[in-house]
């Protein structure tokens, strides 16, 4: 079930993300999460909806998902060009949803869960006209949800 989130949003969220430099189109990016921009909530919905869950569980999964994106936190750290490519390097901060394997028997106490956790990812960025980001990878998305 994560890894059919997962692939969900990143094909949302890999198209679109152009700036002027690198880190902004991240920034671009991972606000699209923080906003909880109207694709981001309609994804997720689509998502709850797709999963076997009663009514109330997919109330909760949106919910929970809602509170994950938009407490996300992050600081670009570095930009590290090479040409017409470029790694940024950004730290996040989100709720830690690791231990929580089965997500569908987990949902109660994901929607309740408080500790956080901070990864530091690598997004890849290419020159075309402007900076746009490559697709990130399962991983990396994994751990924007908090599942790392």
């Amino acid at each position: 079930m994560k890894k059919r989130i997962v692939l969900i949003l990143c094909l949302f969220l890999t198209l679109g993300c152009s700036a002027k430099k690198p880190e902004e189109a991240v920034r671009k990016y991972l606000e699209e999460y923080r906003n909880f921009s109207k694709n981001v909530e309609n994804l997720v919905t689509q998502e709850a909806i797709n999963l076997s869950l009663t009514e109330e569980e997919q109330r909760i999964f949106f919910l929970t998902m809602k509170k994950q994106f938009v407490h996300l936190e992050y600081k670009i750290k570095e930009v590290f060009y090479n040409g017409s490519q470029a790694s940024v390097k950004v730290d996040i901060t989100v709720y830690d949803f690791f231990s929580y394997q089965d997500v569908e028997k987990s949902l109660e106490k994901m929607s309740q869960e408080k500790q956080r956790t901070k990864y530091t990812l690598t997004f890849k960025a290419y020159l075309e006209e402007e900076w746009h980001i490559e697709k990130p990878n399962e991983e990396t998305i994994r751990k924007i949800m908090g599942f790392g």
